[in-house]
């Protein structure tokens, strides 16, 4: 596992950057802080951008790596897409589940008196104890992470993560969710990214050990 971190320096030196400003921000912030300056700062740009991004962190990168990388014939990488995506899927739900938190939107309709708050049309603000984690966020780390290690160039990498990055920001800007979520979101993410590039990459050389012990028997054999 270390050897993905050392042969993805940067692009993890980046992240840890990131993870911990955002860590030091909701340790020193109110958790409505940031979803109330969002919601009283609204652009025409900045509504449709956000609602652009986080669909970045949905189902449609998965399919769209998962069908690129077995159109290149890479089928190991495209398993490794697929299954990331039900893993988080899976892991996310369980968290959900396990710390029933409440979203910002249950907060905000109980502060009547901000009368200058907005949601962003065309949003389904969801109000469920769905809060934490950040499922959106968990899924961008995991399949831009993953395909960041498949890529060579530093800058490329570097625009998987920013990309990433933005989902989070976006669960916050649309009201869906809290910076904390989002942090752990992104943790569980990059995480569940290293594991499975892991394990996957460990099954595939012990297949082709395998692969190569079973050829060898037969070869003893015909002799």
């Amino acid at each position: 596992m270390l050897d993905i971190i050392k042969n993805n320096k940067l692009y993890f030196q980046l992240y840890f950057i990131f993870f911990f400003l955002l860590f030091f921000y909701v340790i020193k912030s109110e958790p409505l802080e940031a979803t109330l300056y969002f919601g009283t700062h609204r652009s025409t740009f900045g509504n449709n951008f956000f609602k652009f991004v986080t669909t970045l962190g949905e189902i449609y990168p998965f399919i769209g790596f998962t069908i690129l990388y077995l159109w290149k014939n890479r089928t190991v990488t495209a398993r490794k897409i697929a299954i990331s995506g039900l893993f988080i899927l899976l892991i996310t739900s369980i968290l959900k589940e396990l710390f029933s938190l409440d979203r910002p939107a249950v907060f905000i309709d109980n502060m009547n008196q901000l009368t200058n708050f907005k949601y962003v049309e065309g949003i389904e603000i969801l109000r469920g104890a769905t809060s934490f984690p950040s499922g959106h966020t968990a899924a961008a780390f995991v399949v831009w992470s993953l395909f960041a290690f498949q890529l060579k160039e530093v800058k490329y990498q570097v625009l998987c993560l920013i990309i990433a990055i933005l989902v989070g920001i976006s669960r916050v800007y649309l009201t869906q969710h809290f910076p904390q979520d989002v942090l752990l979101g992104s943790f569980i993410g990059i995480s569940s990214a290293i594991l499975i590039e892991h394990f996957i990459e460990k099954w595939e050389e012990k297949k082709v050990v395998r692969s190569v012990i079973a050829s060898g028997a037969k070869q003893s054999v015909k002799n």
